[in-house]
């Protein structure tokens, strides 16, 4: 998996044209996503950042994004235990994954 750290990261959906619009919108928002959860992190808001991943596992499995769901899965299982080094260990994997899905959008640079 090291090795894929850089690589982009594309839906298993992409080519299902009744959820490519879905998908690039999901794309599109997942930064600010992302950022929300970071905040939540920096505040020890346990509680949102677990209400902030519950959504992010379902969505990103409908659209074909396994990776991001199991990592937001997890960091959302370790700030229900409020286990604040887990916790910040996960959320760093969850991001990287999430940079990976964002190198894959037609509007990368």
């Amino acid at each position: 998996m090291d090795a894929d750290r850089g690589n982009p990261l594309y839906s298993n959906r992409a080519e299902d044209l009744e959820v490519r619009e879905a998908i690039d919108k999901f794309v599109v928002s997942l930064a600010e996503r992302i950022d929300r959860i970071q905040d939540a992190e920096a505040r020890g808001d346990f509680k949102q950042i677990a209400e902030l991943c519950a959504p992010l596992v379902g969505e990103a499995e409908h659209l074909g994004f396994s990776p991001l769901a199991r990592m937001a899965e997890v960091v959302g299982a370790c700030a229900d235990q409020e286990k604040s080094e887990e916790t910040h260990q996960q959320l760093l994997g969850l991001t990287g994954v999430a940079h990976r899905i964002r190198l894959g959008h037609r509007g990368a640079v």
